[in-house]
């Protein structure tokens, strides 16, 4: 049986964008994010819920 959901992942196109929405609009907040080794960003988690995230 399913009691949860830990993450869910998007691809977006403007990543910026989308945590602009996620953020400013839904409510959510950053919980971290990863970088590559060149230092471009690799992903970001937002936390919906106690041990729930969007990455």
């Amino acid at each position: 049986m399913i009691i949860g959901l830990g993450h869910v992942a998007y691809k977006v196109t403007d990543i910026d964008r989308s945590i602009e929405f996620y953020c400013k609009k839904l409510g959510l907040k950053e919980a971290f994010r990863l970088n590559h080794e060149n230092g471009e960003l690799m992903l970001v988690y937002l936390k919906v819920a106690e041990g729930q995230f969007i990455e």
